[in-house]
């Protein structure tokens, strides 16, 4: 990868001369490279209205799936490919915008990007500029959610008389009670990650740079509460409420959900858009119609986003808790610096899309045909037409076709989609309510931060080392020391670099 980056900075430094220029040419046709789907874009309904709000053909082309993708992008733009837009990620940017492959754009908004401009606030913009100029247009997430969390199987708890935990010492003591009363075939807690956020949040380590009170981060595989979180797991485990086989045997997470659809599980690990099938199958193991399951749903369904400290374990944060909710740029949307005399018109193109009435219809629709508005509230409208089509499946790959977004009222406008499926909505009201964001809920602070040389190159590594520990930990194999590990990362995967890199990036921001 290195030896294609500077191939790829050798060739920008030839073309940069001729390539930045102010020439302005008509495009009747734009072609854009992103991420891996398996639709066909130009078939799609949306690709047909956004011809018609804003005149422009648009041609799709896909990196591949797999770990190549990164190298086809670079070796692409090496070769001047004729792409008037890129989809970028977060590394994917930082490195074409780090050998001076991308173009910069901020004159060009400027005169030509007033809803661009307006529709993104001062702080996203703050992920694509550097010394004054804008090298892409930021994607926020749609919406601030809590996406994880614990969910619990509420009647089983109720038939056992037995309290809903609040805090580690709480759910720990209710596993150890619901397996001597459901007797041995029973499974209390059944998760399929050694990274369970909603019990990481009782230890203050919900994200992986953990803010500390000197003012910087430090990655959480380096606190001491990374070494308590793997150790109160172990407890869980050595209590003999988890799973059998839990990070032990290959495919041990597989029974989690349907363990908790019939019955024979109490508390999994899983997120809200799971929320369809586990509640179908509720209905099913009990008899009963979807309907009533989500109608009644908090007689069956309780969901903890975080378990709270408490002073049996000193180094959790006693009587509180943290959820992470979304909050970063998804994709960065750049032209490549050889491109730039097309750079005028795609600028409009994006423009365009981000007029009031052409927002809102390229995202969910037409109102009255797609979606409608209850209470200021916008739902999908799912009833079929008289073809038998559902409307608002006509968007249901709209996202893909976003290239930058108003914020505040894709906010709005995304929970049609969460609102598409009654069986889903009532999951992810139930873990999105003002009370739990409030009482739980966190940003990332690295969450709008550009994407890291060091740490970007390191982060599979790092994440890697921790994952091995910690199954080894959890499980009584041979881990080796916390102290140990830390030296590892330091050694094997820049950890003190990459520490620097960060923190340079969180003082200044």
């Amino acid at each position: 990868m290195k030896r294609i980056l500077g191939l790829l900075f050798v060739v920008i430094l030839a073309v940069t001369l001729v390539a930045c220029n102010d020439n302005e040419a008509e495009l009747t046709s734009i072609k854009v490279l992103g991420n891996f789907d398996t639709f066909d874009p130009q078939k799609d309904y949306v690709s047909t209205l956004i011809k018609e709000v804003t005149g422009i053909d648009v041609e799709y082309e896909f990196l591949p799936q797999d770990s190549t993708a990164d190298a086809k992008l670079y070796l692409d733009i090496a070769g001047r490919a004729q792409y008037h837009l890129l989809k970028l990620s977060s590394t994917q940017f930082n490195q074409l915008r780090g050998v001076g492959a991308l173009l910069d754009i901020k004159p060009l908004l400027e005169k030509h990007g007033k809803n661009i401009l307006s529709s993104v606030d001062e702080q996203i913009w703050g992920t694509t500029t550097f010394d004054g100029k804008i090298y892409a247009v930021p994607q926020k997430n749609p919406t601030n959610n809590i996406n994880s969390a614990l969910f619990l199987r509420k009647d089983i708890f109720v038939k056992n008389n037995i309290d809903l935990p609040e805090t580690l010492t709480e759910f720990k003591e209710a596993m150890i009670e619901l397996k001597t009363k459901e007797g041995s075939n029973f499974v209390p807690f059944s998760a399929s990650s050694h990274n369970i956020e909603p019990i990481r949040g009782a230890f203050g380590i919900v994200t992986d740079w953990v803010p500390q009170t000197d003012g910087s981060v430090k990655y959480w595989a380096e606190t001491p509460q990374f070494e308590a979180y793997a150790s109160y797991i172990k407890e869980l485990v050595d209590a003999g409420v988890m799973q059998e086989g839990y990070l032990t045997v290959p495919g041990y997470g597989s029974s989690s959900r349907p363990g908790l659809q019939n019955g024979t599980v109490a508390v999994t690990l899983d997120a809200w858009w799971s929320g369809n099938g586990i509640i179908n199958g509720i209905a099913s193991s009990l008899g009963k119609t979807e309907q009533e399951i989500y109608e009644n749903g908090s007689t069956y369904l309780h969901f903890i986003p975080s378990l709270k400290g408490d002073a049996n374990y000193p180094l959790s944060t006693a009587g509180k808790g943290q959820s992470k909710m979304d909050y970063s740029v998804t994709y960065f949307f750049a032209i490549p610096a050889y491109m730039s005399d097309y750079a005028v018109e795609v600028i409009k193109f994006m423009d365009k899309k981000l007029e009031e009435d052409n927002f809102k219809k390229l995202t969910i629709g037409t109102e009255g045909v797609h979606h409608e508005v209850i209470d200021g509230k916008y739902y999908p409208i799912l009833t079929p037409d008289a073809a038998n089509n559902i409307p608002f499946d006509m968007m249901n790959k709209a996202d893909y076709f976003l290239t930058g977004t108003d914020a505040d009222k894709y906010a709005q406008y995304w929970e049609a989609r969460a609102r598409k499926n009654p069986r889903q909505q009532f999951v992810w009201e139930s873990m999105n309510t003002e009370e739990l964001k409030t009482t739980f809920g966190i940003y990332d602070k690295l969450g709008l931060a550009p994407g890291f040389q060091i740490y970007g190159s390191n982060v599979a590594k790092l994440t890697d080392l921790a994952k091995i520990y910690l199954e080894l930990r959890i499980t009584g194999g041979n881990s080796g020391t916390h102290q140990q590990l830390i030296d590892k990362l330091r050694t094997d995967a820049k950890l003190v670099e990459a520490t620097t890199e960060v923190n340079a990036w969180y003082q200044a921001n």
